[in-house]
C-alpha cells in the first residue's frame, strides 16, 4: 500500500509539472502570435499570406488597397501589424514616395473613392505610433496630431465613390495621402 501511495504522489507531481509546462508553452505561443510586427521585411509575407487563396475560398479583399510590395521608389517605409481577437487588430503602412507618385495616387483615389472628414481621423491617429506623426520642419521636429490631421486627405476604399457621397466617417479600410509630406498611409482595422 505504501508503494502505491508513493507512486500516486509522484504521478500527481509529474502530472502537475506537465500541465504547468503545457500552460507556459500555450501562453508563450499566444504572446508570440499576438505581439505586434513592425519589421518592414515581413510586409511582403504578411500581405501575400492575407491575399492567398485557401482551399477553394476566394482570397480576401480586405488588403486589396495595400501595395503588393514596397515600391522601389519609396525612400522610407514603416509597417505595423497589430494582431488581436475580434475587431481590435489593425495594419498600417506609411510610405514616403516621390511627389509625382503621390499626385498620381491622390488623383486616382479622388476619382474612385469618397473622402473622410478630418474630424473623424481620431480613430486612426490613436493607432499610429507617435514617431510616425512627427514632421521635420526647418530642423525641428513638430510632434502634433493637428499637423498630421491637416496634412492628410483620407479616402474610404471600402466603398466606390458615389455622386453625392463625401465626408463619410472613418472607415475600416482606407488610404491617406499627404502632398506636403510626400507620404501615403494605408490602413485596415
Amino acid at each position: 500500500m505504501r508503494d502505491f501511495l508513493h507512486f500516486i504522489k509522484w504521478m500527481v507531481i509529474i502530472g502537475c509539472s506537465l500541465a504547468f509546462a503545457f500552460m507556459a508553452l500555450c501562453a508563450a505561443f499566444f504572446y508570440y502570435t499576438m505581439s505586434p510586427t513592425t519589421s518592414i521585411g515581413k510586409y511582403d509575407a504578411v500581405i501575400s499570406r492575407m491575399t492567398k487563396k485557401k482551399a477553394g475560398v476566394a482570397p480576401s479583399t480586405q488588403v486589396a488597397h495595400f501595395p503588393d510590395r514596397i515600391p522601389p521608389s519609396a525612400t522610407d517605409a514603416k509597417f505595423l501589424l497589430q494582431p488581436a481577437f475580434s475587431d481590435n487588430g489593425y495594419i498600417l503602412l506609411l510610405l514616403t514616395l516621390p511627389h509625382s507618385e503621390i499626385a498620381v495616387i491622390e488623383q486616382r483615389l479622388r476619382a474612385e473613392h469618397p473622402t473622410v472628414s478630418a474630424t473623424d481621423m481620431f480613430g486612426l491617429t490613436h493607432l499610429i505610433p507617435r514617431a510616425w506623426v512627427a514632421k521635420e520642419r526647418l530642423g525641428q521636429t513638430e510632434d502634433n496630431e493637428q499637423s498630421f490631421k491637416k496634412d492628410f486627405i483620407l479616402f474610404d476604399v471600402s466603398i466606390p465613390r458615389k455622386t453625392n457621397d463625401s465626408q463619410v466617417s472613418l472607415p475600416d479600410r482606407g488610404v491617406g495621402v499627404s502632398q506636403s509630406r510626400n507620404q501615403v498611409l494605408y490602413w485596415l482595422r
